[in-house]
């Protein structure tokens, strides 16, 4: 910890013990009694005797004065020393020296805090042969090993006291040390990462209750709501499952949480020790985990707060976010307790700025895989992530590593009016939704909060993630041992689109809504129940990786970049996929201006995924290096076939270009057909009939057994689907061994008809591709379309579609004829015109204008807390609008861009003020004291109750702090007087004073005698001597 006493106090001390140590030395020197003392023959004895009594107690003197001269001495040990200050007058020169020094401490501390890249003393490394390998390593390059991260095996914390614990570079000297030692496999110096909370702060509401739960109430949009109530009904509340929220640590002892805080789910990674209890503040800046923990297992029927969506869950916390967030510390926390924690809630990522592509390191990697493969017991650990909040900065979730994972249940949401949030990113790889907040007018969520208190103003998707983990929770409770793969199956089948009005649906190839907003929809705790009793194990999964042959291929500005690779999903091989889950497509390319960028990709049945999103504040020449975009809506499509890859970009910047360096897909998912099984079901779902649901599971016995007369290769025509003639090898359309109609050429599906952007061959009964620009055509050629792809008309003049002319989207009959717009642009009439500018007291987003928050003149968001500019009578404190006047420890100013009244903090010593300086305060803080017309801090605070008090000790170090010289001075003419007085003392006491006492016997030559001689300092100077 940073010392912060002045330093006119440390020397204020110096002095103090440099006067001790005078003092002590002359009452160590002044021993001796003056005069002759005469004795008789008759009692010589008694004045050896009396003379050795003299000596003991003088010698005992001299020991007492020595102890306290070392214990001085020993103090003295600990100043520092400078070698050019060589005079008592240079120490106010020594002050100057020493508070530049702190000054530039301070400089690089703000420097290290800000750099790009924080190494810090920290170094994980890879040694097998177990602890006492790592231990023998560690001590023999002079690390100190913190012990293995989490349960990685073979993986060990190093620290070192001679790194710096926050640097702008590696240290090489130390990792050079460990690059040779043939005993680490690999190690990494850790970086203390920035990883955001999900969340936006907003004021505390401290009487919340149930029904205003509005989420589980039917209060959506058309009424629909989570549908827990029904679940809770049926009797599942969580119990016996357990959650840990891995955050900023959690409030255990809440009235509403500690009947269901479990410490074995619990740890404090930053602190290094079980209690996860949050670090209190001024601010409550660490509430975040607290609220996430709330929403999930708030007790029930307590009369505190409201309820958690698994009110009879465990919960537990873990503190990683409070503190250098590494590699190494994410790597734990996801990692900890993996056969005891069922799930694990997290609701952060990198910076949500629309400029971060950023993801797990290699540590955190192994962390997930590791909770996959082996939590449970086997059956995978269950990561649940919040999507993303960066929505006002057009951020896309694609370019977070924690939900573009297939490990995670990526999580959005939505608001009660079943709109898009401000705040919602877009993303392939969100999977399903839950309610939270939307517009400043709309309600937000309710949980407990720190300090024992209530809540009804969580918001972001912070707050749906933590839900999403309690219906897991009622599932996993209906059915312990569903594994993490059906738990992702079971979300998409029961998620509901109905629910949002805005959801920009796509149907894929099995007729399922998907949205880059929703995922498959908003989340329904009792379906999933539902779904889970009856579940039945899913087939193995494989995984078939497909690399392009096209390589360094140019990105143009004006051209789509389409680039096609032929699957057969690894068939003949161990890694057979046939049937899709989730889908990668890793990338490597470079460009100029990357947040132009959009991809898609489409699969062999048509569905189309946009992979990328324009990012319009990523505007920096950089590359994606091997980036793995996931997406999960060819979820159950058939893999076999020719898959597209396209890339434009989407801005008029004509002078942007870059290069395709190299690109694969990789397909997770099984090479058997999950077979449809159907259900009655008292709730609907668009992706089947009103009154059934589809659920993907293995044949059941009683299935093989039913069809045991029949060849294991073929299934009667009964079974067939209706587009197969002369049998079939399953029940679908993909296992007839002939068509009835036409088959597509690119996947072997049998249909009716071709579908859009196919034509048919009637003599091969094949239907194949249109070329790129058409929709519907009838043959392979240009002038074969009949109608054309969004982005082109119909040129009847040339009889191919032709493409339309920027910033239209779409037209017709010419290619200024624009019937819809780019991004930033409005049709008005048949043009795309820029969209125009918003009023002062609105905010744009998606083009669209919304209202700033009523005290606010301008902003950039409809949170009270996002004033830019504040309406007349209020001032600006903090993205805040208050009336005036100002608050304690703020002034009023002038805003030098608006010209508007502000509010600023006043200089930290004042507790009122006029300006920022510590000259301008009118009152001083608590140990604070003015001191010609300056707050001056004062170290007398802590045992002064008086302003008397606290002048008097702030004139004294003044005096100390600029008078140096003059107290040497005067210390040495006190020195001087102590000394005159003593000899004058010990004078007139003894009649002589001497350095070298001499007793004898008078008129007796041969009498014994005495010599004592003045103590010198050294002990060996010391001398008695009888004669």
């Amino acid at each position: 910890m940073c010392n912060k006493m002045p330093l006119y106090v440390k020397q204020q001390e110096r002095n103090t013990n440099n006067n001790t140590t005078t003092n002590t030395m002359v009452n160590a020197t002044a021993v001796g009694t003056a005069g002759k003392v005469v004795h008789s023959n008759s009692k010589q004895h008694q004045q050896k005797q009396s003379l050795q009594h003299q000596h003991h107690h003088y010698h005992h003197q001299q020991q007492q004065h020595r102890c306290r001269a070392a214990h001085v001495k020993q103090a003295f040990k600990h100043e520092p020393s400078y070698p050019f200050l060589l005079s008592p007058p240079s120490r106010y020169c020594e002050n100057i020296f020493r508070r530049l020094m702190s000054l530039c401490f301070i400089l690089l501390v703000v420097l290290v805090r800000n750099s790009a890249c924080n190494f810090i003393n920290q170094v994980a490394v890879h040694i097998e042969g177990g602890v006492q390998n790592a231990d023998r390593v560690a001590k023999e390059h002079g690390f100190k090993n913190l012990g293995q991260i989490g349960s990685l095996t073979d993986k060990y914390l190093f620290e070192h006291s001679g790194i710096a614990k926050r640097s702008l570079s590696p240290s090489h000297t130390h990792l050079q040390k460990l690059s040779k030692d043939q005993n680490v496999i690999w190690f990494e110096q850790q970086i203390a990462k920035r990883r955001t909370k999900r969340d936006f702060a907003v004021e505390k509401v401290n009487d919340p209750f149930f029904p205003k739960q509005w989420y589980f109430h039917g209060g959506g949009h058309g009424g629909y709501d989570m549908n827990v109530m029904p679940a809770w009904q049926m009797g599942y509340t969580g119990k016996g499952i357990v959650i840990s929220i891995l955050d900023d640590g959690i409030e255990k002892d809440h009235p509403d949480l500690k009947k269901n805080y479990d410490p074995r789910a619990s740890y404090d990674v930053n602190g290094k020790d079980p209690d996860p209890t949050p670090r209190y503040d001024a601010t409550d800046e660490n509430r975040h985990g607290t609220r996430c923990a709330g929403e999930v297992a708030a007790e029930a029927g307590n009369n505190i707060c409201g309820i958690g969506v698994a009110y009879n869950a465990r919960i537990g916390g873990v503190r990683m976010l409070d503190g250098f967030v590494t590699d190494a510390v994410e790597a734990a926390s996801l990692n900890l307790n993996p056969q005891y924690i069922d799930i694990y809630s997290a609701s952060w990522g990198p910076d949500d700025n629309g400029e971060v592509v950023d993801g797990p390191g290699p540590l955190t990697r192994e962390a997930f895989a590791s909770g996959i493969q082996k939590g449970r017991g086997g059956l995978g650990s269950i990561f649940v992530w919040a999507s993303g909040n960066g929505g006002s900065y057009y951020d896309s979730c694609n370019c977070d590593g924690y939900t573009n994972s297939i490990y995670t249940l990526s999580i959005s949401s939505t608001s009660k009016n079943g709109v898009k949030p401000w705040y919602l990113e877009e993303c392939a790889s969100t999977v399903a939704s839950t309610y939270s907040s939307g517009s400043f007018n709309e309600p937000q969520i309710v949980t407990i909060d720190l300090r024992k208190k209530c809540t009804s103003t969580h918001t972001g998707t912070s707050a749906s993630a933590p839900i999403a983990a309690g219906i897991v929770a009622l599932a996993l409770e209906a059915n312990k041992n569903l594994t993490w793969r059906d738990i992702q199956y079971i979300t998409i089948l029961t998620a509901r689109p109905e629910p949002m009005t805005d959801g920009q649906w796509t149907r894929n190839a099995l007729g399922r809504n998907v949205s880059l907003r929703y995922g498959y929809g908003l989340m329904d705790a009792v379906a999933m129940v539902n779904y889970a009793k009856l579940w039945v194990k899913l087939p193995e999964k494989h995984i078939c990786e497909v690399v392009s042959k096209e390589f360094r291929v140019p990105l143009i500005n004006s051209v789509v970049r389409k680039s096609y690779l032929k699957v057969d999903g690894c068939q003949g091989t161990t890694n057979g996929v046939q049937y899709l889950e989730h889908v990668q497509a890793q990338i490597s390319l470079t460009y100029s201006r990357r947040g132009d960028l959009k991809i898609m990709l489409t699969s062999p049945n048509g569905t189309r995924s946009v992979l990328l999103p324009p990012r319009p504040n990523d505007l920096v020449a950089t590359t994606f290096d091997n980036w793995p975009f996931l997406t999960v809506h060819f979820w159950g499509e058939y893999a076999i076939g020719e898959w597209l890859l396209e890339i434009e970009d989407v801005s008029n910047h004509h002078s942007s270009s870059g290069t395709l360096t190299d690109w694969k897909l990789i397909l997770h998912g099984t090479q058997e057909n999950p077979v449809k099984h159907r259900m009655k079901s008292g709730f609907g779902n668009s992706i089947t009939d009103s009154n059934d649901l589809e659920v993907f599971t293995t044949k059941s016995e009683d299935q093989i057994d039913k069809g045991s007369n029949l060849s294991t290769n073929q299934s009667p025509d009964s079974l067939c689907h209706k587009d197969c003639i002369d049998g079939c090898h399953g029940e679908t359309a993909f296992d007839c061994k002939a068509c009835k109609y036409f088959k597509l050429h690119s996947n072997g599906k049998c249909v009716s008809s071709c579908p859009k952007g196919f034509y048919g061959n009637p003599e091969t009964q094949l239907c194949h591709h249109c070329i790129d620009q058409c929709q519907l055509c009838t043959g392979p050629l240009v002038t074969n379309c009949k109608s054309c792809e969004d982005g082109f008309y119909m040129d009847k003049a040339n009889q191919k579609c032709s493409p339309c002319k920027k910033p239209c989207d779409t037209c017709q009959h010419n290619a200024s004829n624009c019937t819809s717009c780019s991004k930033d642009y409005r049709l008005s009439g048949n043009t795309c015109v820029q969209t125009s500018v918003c009023a002062a007291s609105e905010y744009r987003v998606d083009g669209e204008c919304f209202p700033c928050f009523r005290m606010c003149a301008s902003c950039y968001g409809p949170g009270e807390k996002q004033c830019l500019t504040c309406s007349s009578n209020f001032i600006l404190t903090k993205g805040s609008c208050f009336p005036t006047p100002c608050s304690m420890g703020f002034y009023q100013d002038i805003n030098g861009t608006s010209n508007s009244p502000i509010c600023k903090r006043c200089h930290e010593s004042c507790l009122t003020c006029r300006g920022s300086s510590s000259l301008d305060c009118n009152l001083c803080r608590s140990s604070y004291i003015k001191f010609k017309n300056e707050c001056k801090l004062s170290t007398a605070s802590i045992f002064c109750k008086t302003a008397e008090c606290l002048q008097q000790h702030q004139n004294e170090a003044k005096t100390h702090t600029n008078f140096t010289f003059l107290l040497v001075f005067f210390s040495i003419i006190l020195l001087m007087i102590f000394i005159s007085f003593m000899i004058l003392y010990f004078s007139l006491s003894h009649h002589k004073f001497c350095w070298a006492n001499r007793y004898e016997k008078v008129g007796d030559q041969s009498s014994n005698k005495l010599v004592l001689s003045g103590d010198s300092g050294d002990e060996d100077e010391e001398k008695i001597e009888i004669k």
